[in-house]
C-alpha cells in the first residue's frame, strides 16, 4: 500500500471516464458518509480495480495533489455554482 499506488489510481482516474462513473456512482450512494468513511469507499473501490493503497495513503496525497504553482492554479476555472454534478472525494 502506498501513496504512489494512490497517484497512480487518480492519474487513471482522470483519464477514464468509465472509471470516473463507477467512483461517482459509489460516492452518490453513500452522500452520507463521514470523510473518512468517504476515503475507506475510495480505498475499497480502487483496490478491487488493482490499485492497492490505504485511506491513510489518501492523506498523504492531499497534500501532493494541492501543491500547485501559482502558474498551474492560474490554468484554474472557477466552478460554476450552478452545476450540481460535482463528485468531491474528500
Amino acid at each position: 500500500m502506498s501513496v504512489e499506488n494512490a497517484k497512480k489510481f487518480f492519474e487513471d482516474l482522470n483519464s477514464d471516464s468509465k472509471l470516473q462513473d463507477e467512483l461517482e456512482n459509489i460516492i452518490q450512494k453513500n452522500n452520507n458518509l463521514s470523510d473518512e468513511q468517504r476515503k475507506n469507499e475510495v480505498a475499497s473501490f480502487a483496490k478491487a480495480k488493482g490499485y492497492d493503497f490505504s485511506p491513510d495513503d489518501l492523506e498523504g496525497l492531499e497534500m501532493s495533489i494541492f501543491d500547485f504553482s501559482s502558474d498551474e492554479l492560474s490554468h484554474v476555472a472557477e466552478p460554476d455554482e450552478t452545476e450540481d454534478n460535482c463528485v468531491i472525494l474528500m
